[in-house]
């Protein structure tokens, strides 16, 4: 995973988790409303700081898994899985920092240009930018069409999708403007779309603006991932 811990907010809204990746390039930020969980019980609001390599050991077999429950307690992410075969698996994960909640305000921008990506066509593209790693990716907007383009000073790539015109994808919005990311980070989103296993996700562009991808699992839980332009 590109991040190496994350906030953890329990609140009467449901739970909030945020974090940035070492380099503060990349922002993700999560929200699972209350109403997702069959049953919410909360004593007291908390914030917490854990470590996610501790918390993906928890989740390293959930294909048996029907369901989960979370709880907090003496300092400890407890997990317990009840899983298809009809037993059980119980995990505990220490907290990092201890914080009673404050209210976390994801950052707010104003973008001119969405375009909604069937996760499909959005994997191919990435799949395409593989070979060009940690080099810097130029990415094009309009009304017409979204052009990414890669160079690694010997091969260039370039690649082009039509609104209206190529397949399941749409461009809303009016405005042209060019804007510049590193490659790498738009690669490790293949990952992110693979385990989310989502359907669509709509990414935003505005000009000199972080590039904001939002993918829905579900009605009530939202993840949503910031990453911030070349300068």
């Amino acid at each position: 995973m590109f991040i190496e811990f994350i906030t953890i907010e329990i609140t009467n809204d449901g739970l909030h988790m945020y974090a940035f990746d070492a380099s503060q390039v990349l922002f993700l930020d999560v929200n699972i409303k209350k109403t997702f969980f069959s049953d919410f019980y909360l004593k007291e609001q908390v914030r917490f700081i854990m470590k996610v390599d501790m918390l993906d050991k928890c989740f390293t077999n959930v294909k048996t898994v029907e369901s989960i429950v979370f709880k907090y307690e003496e300092d400890k992410l407890a997990l317990l899985f009840h899983r298809s075969g009809g037993y059980t698996s119980h995990y505990q994960v220490p907290e990092m920092i201890l914080q009673i909640a404050e209210k976390v305000v994801p950052p707010e921008f104003k973008f001119e240009n969405e375009v909604l990506f069937q996760s499909y066509l959005l994997q191919e593209v990435i799949q395409e930018l593989k070979s060009f790693h940690d080099n810097n990716l130029s990415v094009k907007i309009s009304h017409e069409a979204l052009l990414l383009e890669a160079n690694d000073n010997l091969v260039k790539s370039s690649i082009s999708l039509y609104n209206g015109k190529t397949r399941d994808f749409y461009i809303i919005g009016t405005a042209a403007f060019d804007i510049e990311f590193k490659n790498s980070y738009l690669l490790k989103m293949d990952k992110v779309l693979r385990k989310l296993a989502v359907k669509e996700c709509l990414v935003q562009f505005g000009k000199d603006l972080p590039l904001s991808m939002i993918f829905e699992t579900h009605p009530t839980c939202t993840f949503q991932l910031f990453l911030a332009p070349m300068i």
